[in-house]
């Protein structure tokens, strides 16, 4: 099931693409027939269309493939899909869930077209008491805008899996619903909170989960702050939950570029045969 944000996914045009992309992604309500999808021409910002043109596509939460351009007017391009190279196997969501105190509106969109790109599980926006609260007033936390930027995350990426994206003002409340959603499956998930002051470094975490993998590779639920930090109310309250503080090094970074390293490093625990299935070429 999407989450009620996706409102937003039959309200994007394309107009706020970027003209190139990796792999065109494709929503259901496109397909028209079992071989043949109506494509929005905006969705393909200054690429010059012409018949028999040859591209990838990805069907939403579905195959990758290749299309070839059939026809085209002045509102929408008619795809024929090539069904041969379709793969049989569908992407699975990696198992990382990123909790991510709300930064500034300019770094959302990157964080989310990162997000896009990665194919995680989900991406949690939250309240923190060092998060400037008129942030969640910003159009970029919109329905329209957080689907948008993952779209063009995921044809950079070449991902067909969607992630989910939660916008939660409270930091306790944030805590409490990821941990409901299946407790017995996150019972035994890495929890590690991005902090200066932690003991232990990301590679400590991944050397742990290398030689116990029955446990570490299941969930990882991973949760950055501000860059003014975590309050000791806040880190006492992940420990209360399970959390582990996690250094990355003496330095402070922007929670963009923390993202980046630590979403970066987690990934070497889960191996890509098991989670980006390409299909057939």
């Amino acid at each position: 099931m999407l989450s009620p944000w996706l409102s937003g996914f039959l309200k994007f045009d394309g107009r706020q693409r970027l003209p190139r992309m990796n792999m065109l992604l494709i929503r259901q309500n496109e397909i028209v027939a079992a071989n043949l999808a109506n494509i929005p021409l905006a969705r393909f910002g200054d690429m010059a269309i012409k018949p028999g043109l040859r591209m990838r596509v990805g069907i939403l939460s579905g195959a990758k493939g290749n299309a070839v351009v059939k026809a085209s007017n002045e509102d929408h391009v008619q795809l024929e899909l090539d069904l041969e190279s379709f793969g049989d196997v569908l992407q699975a969501p990696i198992p990382i869930d990123l909790l991510v105190a709300l930064p500034r509106p300019q770094m959302v969109k990157r964080i989310l077209q990162t997000v896009g790109a990665s194919g995680i599980r989900s991406l949690w926006f939250v309240g923190a008491m060092n998060v400037e609260k008129s942030y969640f007033s910003s159009s970029v936390v919109s329905d329209e805008s957080i689907y948008g930027e993952l779209v063009l995350g995921m044809e950079q990426g070449m991902s067909t899996v969607l992630p989910d994206v939660c916008v939660v003002k409270s930091f306790s409340q944030a805590l409490r619903r990821i941990e409901s959603r299946d407790p017995a499956q996150l019972q035994s998930a890495l929890r590690i909170i991005a902090d200066p002051r932690g003991d232990k470094q990301i590679k400590d975490f991944i050397l742990e989960g290398l030689s116990c993998p029955e446990v570490f590779w299941q969930n990882c639920i991973c949760l950055i702050g501000p860059e003014r930090g975590w309050t000791s109310a806040e880190l006492e309250m992940c420990g209360d939950s399970g959390y582990s503080l996690c250094s990355m090094g003496p330095r402070t970074y922007r929670v963009e570029t923390a993202l980046y390293f630590l979403l970066g490093q987690m990934m070497m625990l889960y191996p890509s045969s098991a989670y980006d299935v390409t299909g057939k070429k």
